[in-house]
């Protein structure tokens, strides 16, 4: 940082190691293009249940009003979870469920 803004032989050969290394760089996922040849990968697949829950909402909303901003909360099942049921008895006297 700082300087007359004159590149130097290390500022040059700096920049040419990273464009070195961006090409051998896969640009879908940003592994080497080596790894991204050796056939060792498979696809595993989870469902965010939050995530779910908001593409379902956008579904069923097809015109939502101007500036509405969605989030995800637990249902009357996520009462039942384990994050809420071991929550301090004290907590839950003083912020409740999920559901009150």
């Amino acid at each position: 940082m700082g300087g007359d803004g004159t590149w130097t032989d290390r500022d040059h050969l700096l920049t040419h190691a990273h464009t070195l290394y961006q090409r051998m760089l896969c640009p879908d996922c940003g592994r080497t293009l080596t790894e991204c040849g050796s056939g060792a990968y498979n696809v595993q697949t989870r469902i965010c249940e939050p995530s779910a829950a908001i593409q379902r909402w956008r579904k069923e909303n097809k015109d939502p009003a101007p500036g509405i901003v969605l989030f995800a909360v637990p249902s009357e099942a996520a009462a039942d979870s384990p994050t809420v049921a071991s929550a301090p008895a004290w907590w839950r006297e003083k912020y409740g469920t999920p559901t009150e």
